[in-house]
């Protein structure tokens, strides 16, 4: 049998199960299927055009993949990809800055930090 669901996969997997009586093993296959949620989507967003939020759907879908795929917790000493994150607003290694640009364009030596 297939490792168990968790997250939205589980919570689809019991709707489907709940609400459409579909067995265990149907819903199973279904939450783990990307084609599935993609029709589902585009499903919605028939829907939304029809009722004229379309815009308002695919924006409030694009904040809902920003704000899921956010989670996560950083594991101690790790730092964020965005310097304001993180403590002195230190930049990653390697990262260009707008500092680098003057820099070049006025021929300064590199600042090491």
């Amino acid at each position: 049998m297939c490792e168990p669901l968790s997250g939205s996969r589980a919570r689809v997997e019991q709707a489907l199960v709940a609400r459409l009586g579909l067995s265990r093993w149907i819903a199973n296959l279904i939450a783990r299927a990307p084609v599935f949620r993609v029709t589902l989507w585009l499903i919605g967003l028939r829907w939304a055009r029809t009722h004229d939020v379309g815009p308002i759907y695919v924006l409030c879908t694009g904040f809902a993949l920003i704000f899921t795929n956010l989670g996560g917790a950083r594991r101690k000493g790790e730092l964020s990809a965005y310097s304001v994150f993180n403590p002195g607003a230190r930049a990653l290694p390697g990262q260009l800055m707008a500092e680098d640009f003057d820099d070049a364009i006025l021929h300064r030596q590199r600042r090491d930090e």
